[in-house]
């Protein structure tokens, strides 16, 4: 995953968006 590569807020948001988007 990209998550190493986010900052705390950054992959916080995707992980919080991502099943929502689905």
């Amino acid at each position: 995953m990209e998550a190493a590569s986010l900052p705390a807020g950054e992959w916080l948001f995707t992980v919080c968006t991502f099943p929502r988007f689905r």
